[in-house]
């Protein structure tokens, strides 16, 4: 017998049919409903993690002061004192 497709699960994408599994969508994109085959890049100003239904919107106020949200994978990092400016 043959198996049988089933969707992907939101958060999870397959470009391909016949395949037997989906892929997590990558940090800062997202699938929101099953079944997709591509996951969408979050709008500006906002991140997600791997494997995302949706994209939450940045807030700096996570990041301790002296850090910065690196979007990336959303750590935050210690800014070099060379990138501070006075006014």
């Amino acid at each position: 017998g043959s198996a049988a497709c089933t969707d992907c699960a939101a958060g999870t994408a397959q470009a391909s049919t016949g395949q037997t599994s989906c892929t997590d969508c990558a940090a800062n994109t997202y699938s929101s409903s099953t079944g997709s085959s591509t996951c969408t890049n979050c709008a500006s100003g906002y991140e997600s993690g791997v494997g995302a239904s949706e994209c939450t919107q940045i807030s700096s106020a996570t990041c301790q002061p002296g850090t910065f949200k690196q979007t990336s994978d959303g750590a935050c990092v210690f800014v070099l004192r060379e990138l501070f400016f006075d006014d």
